[in-house]
């Protein structure tokens, strides 16, 4: 897989809410393996995060 743009963003959330629709009470797990952004200004992916706060709530 390549960089986190906004397309794989947007589908990376979309499957963490349709995981989290399924069952809120099993635990989801992910692996991230990333060396960090690659521009400290640019975070696409940011809404990842977001939705892992939502999905594990």
């Amino acid at each position: 897989m390549g960089p986190i743009d906004d397309s794989v963003a947007s589908l990376v959330i979309a499957q963490l809410l349709f995981l989290q629709s399924e069952s809120n009470k099993k635990p989801i797990h992910m692996y991230i393996n990333s060396p960090g952004p690659s521009h400290r200004h640019c975070h696409p992916g940011r809404g990842d995060h977001e939705a892992e706060e939502t999905a594990l709530q």
